[in-house]
């Protein structure tokens, strides 16, 4: 008897992950003034009544029951009102085993059909005191994400990369930090330094020490929009030696500091907050 495996399904599947950062569900009336935002998030719609229009990066498209839109990371974005809506929304990021958002590189917001019963029974679900229930609205989330992703013909296979640039990835995923060197994760991998510097780069595109400064600032700016963890605490999760060379770091890669950027991202989000 012959047996046949997916090596990429079993050994990459359980690396793929969609965080959800906020939900909501409400209503805003017509008129309802109209603000910009952007993010490090993507945005989902989903309308349930009422007329609008959304115009994200240059586009600009009818916002109408019956569709479900995704807006892509960094993209600035408005709704406007033109009666009484009903919708509900998602905060979400898609990353692949690396670590990489799967919609980062897109700049194009989508939008799908999603039958408004769909959307009922997706409702009655998340509304659910029931474990089961939420796993329902997790699965109809996923089958539109799918279709989302099939739609911008992102490209979701995994690199192929060394088995040693494979465990630092996974390595510094488990502990970003900014104390990370190259020694030590040569040492965690069993193999030496300028063996792994010169193949992260040949694997990856960029050096090492860039890499783990980029996931810093994404992870950084991450935690300030979450609204969580004051900013020293940010800091040190993220190991750097003091809240001040933190600002300095994330002020020279994001052009504010992070108090500013908090304070930024909070007034632009407002309205996305009040709409639960």
């Amino acid at each position: 008897m012959s047996m046949q495996h997916n090596p990429l399904l079993e050994n990459t599947a359980d690396q793929l992950r969609i965080d959800i950062y906020n939900t909501g569900y409400g209503e805003l009336p017509a008129g309802y003034p109209s603000h910009d935002y952007a993010g490090t998030m993507c945005f989902l719609f989903i309308v349930e009544e009422g007329e609008g229009e959304l115009v994200a990066g240059g586009q600009s498209l009818p916002f109408q029951p019956g569709y479900a839109y995704l807006i892509p990371p960094g993209s600035s974005w408005r709704i406007h009102y033109h009666t009484n809506l009903r919708k509900f929304f998602m905060n979400l990021n898609i990353f692949t085993p690396d670590g990489e958002n799967m919609l980062a590189d897109s700049t194009t917001t989508l939008m799908l059909p999603f039958a408004k019963e769909q959307l009922s029974v997706m409702l009655e679900q998340y509304f659910s005191e029931k474990t089961e229930q939420l796993f329902f609205v997790k699965s109809t989330l996923y089958t539109l994400l799918t279709d989302f992703l099939r739609a911008n013909q992102a490209e979701t296979a995994a690199p192929v990369y060394h088995p040693a640039v494979q465990t630092t990835i996974r390595y510094i995923q488990k502990h970003l930090s900014l104390q990370l060197t190259t020694q030590q994760l040569a040492e965690h991998c069993g193999v030496s330094a300028s063996f792994l510097s010169a193949r992260f780069k040949k694997d990856v595109g960029i050096p090492l020490g860039k890499y783990i400064r980029f996931r810093i600032i994404c992870q950084a700016r991450l935690e300030l929009e979450q609204q969580t963890l004051s900013v020293a605490e940010i800091s040190k999760k993220l190991g750097f030696c003091d809240q001040f060379y933190f600002s300095r770091f994330f002020k020279s890669s994001c052009g504010e500091t992070p108090t500013q950027y908090r304070r930024h991202y909070a007034t632009l989000s407002y309205n996305i907050g009040t709409e639960e």
